[in-house]
């Protein structure tokens, strides 16, 4: 069975001639008609059905558009990006826990600005409290906003070459070179 905590799913239309991105959230617990007679589904369900492949037609049929293109990070390849980036400089709101056996409890992050590495940063994406999973959602987008600025400190070659060195541990039907050549067409260009 495949995890489906914390997934993030995002559509992205990507304009390189006007240099703008429009992303889409996509929270887990969006409902969606199921397949195959199963009622109303949770996004997070039909990821644990049936993976990248099942949601990608699933979200094609939400929204009435081709997706023909993919990236889907693990927990470990966006760890692993977040470390090669040095960590994320991230003002995390509140204390973060995360339950490891019942009655134990594990600190994801606490509260404070400074930057969060790989782990750190998997725990502060994948948390959901009390209010649910629109907050979560929120806290996913202001980290990838950070991630994205911080970036921006880096040269458009720099970022190319990181983009090219990760995406061989992303699991995507992009190239890594289409990639890299993405993050330098990028370069200068703000996250508003």
């Amino acid at each position: 069975r495949k995890s489906s905590a914390g997934q993030l799913r995002r559509v992205a239309a990507i304009n390189k001639d006007k240099k703008h991105i429009d992303i889409i959230m996509l929270p887990d617990d969006t409902k969606i008609e199921g397949r195959k007679e199963k009622g109303i589904q949770e996004l997070q369900d039909v990821y644990t059905e049936g993976g990248i492949s099942l949601v990608r037609a699933v979200v094609e049929d939400i929204f009435h558009i081709p997706l023909p293109y993919y990236a889907a990070f693990t927990p470990e390849s966006f760890a692993k990006m977040v470390d090669m980036n040095g960590g994320v400089p991230l003002y995390v709101e509140k204390n973060m826990y995360t339950p490891t056996q019942p009655g134990k409890r594990t600190s994801t992050s606490s509260k404070a600005t400074r930057p969060l590495d790989g782990k750190e940063a998997t725990g502060y994406m994948r948390y959901l409290d009390g209010n649910g999973y629109v907050s979560r959602t929120q806290r996913q987008e202001r980290f990838i906003k950070n991630f994205y600025e911080d970036r921006q400190k880096d040269f458009g070659l720099s970022n190319a070459f990181f983009m090219y060195r990760l995406w061989h541990n992303v699991d995507s039907n992009i190239p890594a070179k289409d990639m890299a050549e993405l993050a330098f067409d990028f370069r200068n260009v703000t996250a508003d």
